[in-house]
């Protein structure tokens, strides 16, 4: 019998740290072997995502209450790099993969699901491109970027004992906001930075809608025959809403690693990926 891979496309009322919250909590119950493969399609919301990086470095406070200050969210993300944008015009996935050694198909994941957002988005007729543009936000070789001119997608791994969790975030629109928003953060953190390869699909493909992206990645994902569309249950949003406050990044700027993700089976989350 084919293993199925659950599909889930739910957006449950609630911050943008629960949105993370969630993903982590698919991770987990994947750690544990209580779940299989599974992905999840999402409407993102207002965030500044920050990674455990941004928040050794000097200004870090400050860039939370930049964000703050603009109206977005200051989170922390499961996946390492530098600091990212999401917006509510961004798609965002979660492809939660259980393995014995998941350390050791590192690059292949990142592979595929760049290769994956790539032919998702040729498709509708972008000329869309696997890697890193110079001075781009969070730069990372599997970054998927419009005509090698502006970025659109991150790609970042998160890898525990038994599993591990590939996330991203896909601009549909408003890249001049993103443009406002992540200059001053990155000038805060002292990061590389050009402000001109910021960007989203409605530069290129003005019609574009949310939905119209999210089942454009489902019909191209490699095995969409295997996807079976799920709900999320109450057991996973309750643990999910035990670690919301954890990814709150500016109400614990300064909390260890090991603490905030710490699961609640006491596996302690391993180490980042490199991509965003």
């Amino acid at each position: 019998m084919t293993q199925q891979i659950a599909l889930f496309r739910d957006r449950p009322a609630g911050s943008a740290a629960l949105d993370v919250a969630l993903s982590r909590s698919l991770l987990m119950e994947a750690s544990r072997g209580d779940r299989g493969e599974c992905l999840r399609i999402y409407q993102a919301k207002d965030a500044l995502a920050f990674s455990s990086l941004d928040r050794n470095r000097p200004g870090f406070r400050k860039a939370c209450k930049i964000a703050e200050s603009l109206g977005y969210e200051p989170i922390v993300r499961l996946a390492g790099g530098q600091a990212a944008v999401f917006t509510e015009q961004s798609i965002a996935f979660a492809w939660i993969i259980p393995s014995k050694n998941p350390r050791t198909l590192l690059k292949e994941r990142f592979i595929t699901t760049s290769a994956w957002i790539q032919r998702s988005l040729v498709s509708l007729g972008l000329d869309a491109r696997v890697g890193a543009i110079s001075g781009e936000y969070c730069p990372g070789a599997y970054s998927v970027n419009l005509r090698g001119k502006i970025k659109v997608m991150g790609v970042g791994q998160r890898i525990v004992q038994g599993a591990a969790h590939v996330g991203g975030v896909i601009c549909v629109s408003r890249s001049l906001e993103m443009k406002k928003i992540l200059t001053p953060i990155y000038d805060t953190l002292s990061y590389a930075l050009e402000p001109e390869t910021i960007g989203s699909l409605s530069d290129d493909l003005p019609e574009i809608s949310l939905d119209r992206i999210a089942d454009t990645l489902i019909l191209h994902f490699e095995d969409k025959d295997k996807l079976e569309e799920q709900n999320f249950q109450k057991p996973l949003l309750e643990e999910a809403r035990s670690f919301e406050s954890d990814h709150r990044a500016s109400r614990f700027p300064g909390i260890p690693q090991a603490r905030m993700l710490a699961g609640a089976n006491k596996t302690v989350l391993g180490k980042f990926g490199a991509d965003r």
